[in-house]
């Protein structure tokens, strides 16, 4: 897609009805790059992240969206170049990049949605913004949003980066519910994996995706107690996940073989005066080894060394003096089995926590639910898709950050025109690829073709090659959107 800088944006709209997009009154010229920025800040000095969250809250009522499970996740956006801003507080710096860009500044944003991908509330934050920190701030919004008896009836999903010991202490002072994954630098991970393979007793659960190459899960239902709170914990194991490890596992254990050759070799070229501090160091590298997954041990080499000649020339029948030095000779055993074991079970497994209990939703359930991620992660991929967005040509960080927030509208008018053709479970007709199930928001986009012709007395009709016309019929009566918006002039005048 050629990329258009903002002082040519007008170039977009030459094949465009403007009259029928924007009303009576507006031609190709006011769309140039001032306009654009004035309406920029314009928004800015509304309070963008006000307008969105209201403009959430409206479409939420009308499109009657159910949020009894909330999804929260973030992402960041890269950019080139330097920008002008409070020191203290800037909005686009580095920070942990999602775009695997270290190099680059960058500015976050953030999405709740319902588990359908409903945009319920967004934000554009600074780019060296935590997403623990960020959790524990949406936890505060969420508290003042809802009433204590419909906190007790949500339940808040989000990634590993939501458990923290203070954001479950929040969580558990607001009464709010959630689903997360827990990190393996929670002790209580690694117990309950234990006790899971140890005790052997697991779940069948299947799959939980449609595709043929989905994984099929077991699970294994655990509680523990994190800073005397308790905790519904439950081990899963993913035939797929336990492929994909045992591939890197077996690529770490030869590495770790490597190293420890070398190390016992760098160690061998280095000679002791005496045994003791040969043994010293031997003893010293089976304490760095310990956690090894090979057995290691050592022997000590005694060697009679001849002394170095003297300068000048030796006397007659001199002999020639010795002494003794002595080498750590490191060797590698056989992979200690109890400890590979172990590690192949940890990496084969992963641990949703949870505060709901088991009669309330199965551990079938709480996967799927968590699964429902995935659903903002598409929502980030369309924001990020340069076929959809491209480079942001713009200075000023004020101008960015309420370029942001017309990017999260974008991304709700997406989403509610997704949710609207899958709520009539009725198939897409389209050319390519068939009837489609389930349609996402990007297949809707790409299948809506309309033209429209400009009759001699000023009417507009719309017009639709033979084979297309299904397909845009289709697509408009799944969005609910009557087909004379691109035939009559909206009502609204900007004069």
């Amino acid at each position: 897609m050629r990329q258009r800088p903002l002082y040519r944006v007008h170039e977009s709209f030459r094949r465009t009805d403007i009259a029928l997009l924007l009303g009576k009154g507006v031609a190709i010229d006011d769309l140039n790059d001032d306009g654009f920025g004035h309406a920029l800040d314009k928004l800015y000095d509304a309070g963008p992240a006000a307008v969105y969250s209201a403009v959430c809250a409206r479409a939420t009522l009308l499109e009657n969206v159910q949020h009894n499970f909330i999804h929260w996740d973030s992402t960041s956006r890269s950019f080139f170049g330097e920008y002008a801003g409070s020191d203290d507080d800037p909005l686009i710096t580095y920070g942990h990049s999602k775009d695997h860009r270290p190099d680059l500044k960058q500015m976050m944003l953030t999405l709740l949605t319902n588990r359908e991908g409903m945009p319920l509330w967004g934000s554009i934050e600074r780019g060296n913004a935590s997403d623990k920190k960020l959790n524990g701030e949406i936890l505060d919004q969420i508290r003042d949003a809802f009433s204590p008896q419909r906190l007790l009836a949500m339940t808040y999903v989000a990634d590993s980066a939501f458990v923290t010991r203070a954001n479950l202490a929040k969580a558990h002072a607001i009464g709010l519910g959630f689903l997360s994954r827990l990190p393996e630098t929670f002790s209580a991970a690694g117990e309950v994996k234990q006790s899971a393979f140890n005790a052997d007793a697991w779940q069948e659960i299947g799959k939980v995706a449609a595709r043929s190459q989905a994984s099929s899960y077991q699970a294994s239902e655990q509680h523990a107690t994190i800073d005397d709170i308790p905790y519904r914990l439950v081990v899963y194991r993913s035939s797929q996940l336990e492929k994909r490890k045992e591939k890197s596992f077996q690529k770490d254990l030869a590495d770790e073989q490597e190293r420890l050759k070398h190390e016992a070799a760098e160690i061998y070229r280095q000679p002791f005066a005496c045994r003791e501090d040969a043994e010293a160091k031997g003893k010293w590298w089976l304490k760095t080894t310990k956690n090894a997954f090979h057995a290691t041990d050592f022997t000590i080499q005694e060697e009679s060394v001849r002394d170095k000649r003297q300068p000048g020339r030796p006397k007659r029948g001199a002999e020639a003096a010795y002494h003794f030095q002595y080498r750590m000779i490191g060797t590698i055993g056989a992979l200690k089995e109890n400890v590979v074991l172990h590690e192949r079970q940890r990496r084969s497994a992963f641990v949703l926590i949870t505060t709901s209990p088991e009669d309330k939703m199965s551990a079938r359930g709480l996967l799927e639910e968590y699964k429902q991620q995935g659903t903002i992660e598409r929502r980030f991929a369309f924001m990020k898709d340069h076929e959809i967005v491209d480079s942001f040509f713009l200075k000023r960080p004020e101008r960015i950050e309420a370029l942001g927030y017309v990017l999260l509208m974008v991304v709700l008018l997406f989403s509610i025109l997704e949710r609207r053709a899958r709520q009539t479970a009725l198939p897409l007709p389209t050319l390519s690829r068939g009837q489609l199930i389930n349609p996402t928001g990007l297949e809707i986009l790409r299948n809506l073709s309309v033209s429209v012709i400009e009759m001699d007395d000023g009417a507009r009709q719309l017009s639709a090659h033979i084979g297309f016309r299904p397909v845009l019929d289709a697509i408009l009566s799944m969005a609910r959107v009557d087909p004379r918006v691109y035939t009559e002039l909206p009502l609204r005048s900007t004069t």
